[in-house]
């Protein structure tokens, strides 16, 4: 995780107002992640995340296009999990969630992107967790937690830098709020999924 001091005011404010539902995230699938002991398992963890962050990733980018975000067709990484899949010897698409948050408008995408996009940082950890697994991972089985590889400091940067232009309390609040519904949401599927 970068330093806080390299954070722009907004994604000061956004992680401060998140942090309780991007902990309750961190306490259910760290586990998961720690429990994988076998390549079935691992395709489980990569089915879970194509699950939600397909149909959430589908619905930013109905909204936001090059005009705002000049990189935004980098930012597209749930092909990345079918690839992962793949490569595993999986060829089944994943079942998609249904219960996805509302993302209507600019300030609301950029909410919820501000989660997907911040879990690339915590992808290279994850990545580190599951190279120490007797799986024998390479880099093919690897692509979506390492999407970015050594672009992932400046991709965030670059994101953060585009966040920063909401500067309206009301902008400022519904990506917040919607960053928080996109924690929330996540964790709900990860238990729906589990109850299945």
């Amino acid at each position: 995780m970068f330093a806080s001091e390299t954070l722009t005011p907004l994604a000061q404010h956004v992680k401060k107002q998140t942090n309780a539902e991007h902990m309750a995230l961190e306490d259910l699938i760290v586990p998961q992640i720690q429990s994988v002991q076998s390549v079935n398992d691992y395709a489980q963890l990569l089915s879970l995340f194509y699950g939600y962050n397909k149909p959430v990733e589908q619905a930013i980018h109905a909204i936001i296009d090059a005009s705002v975000l000049p990189d935004i067709a980098k930012r597209h990484k749930a092909h990345l999990l079918v690839d992962d899949l793949k490569a595993l010897g999986f060829s089944q698409t994943p079942k998609l969630c249904d219960n996805i948050p509302s993302i209507q408008s600019l300030e609301e995408a950029f909410g919820a992107l501000y989660v997907l996009e911040g879990s690339t940082l915590g992808g290279k950890s994850i990545t580190q967790l599951l190279l120490k697994t007797r799986l024998d991972l390479q880099p093919s089985h690897l692509r979506f937690f390492n999407a970015y590889g050594k672009e992932t400091g400046p991709m965030w940067m670059a994101f953060l830098s585009q966040l920063n232009t909401f500067t309206s309390e009301a902008q400022q609040a519904m990506i917040i709020d919607a960053a928080r519904e996109t924690f929330i949401k996540f964790k709900q599927w990860i238990l729906q999924v589990r109850q299945s």
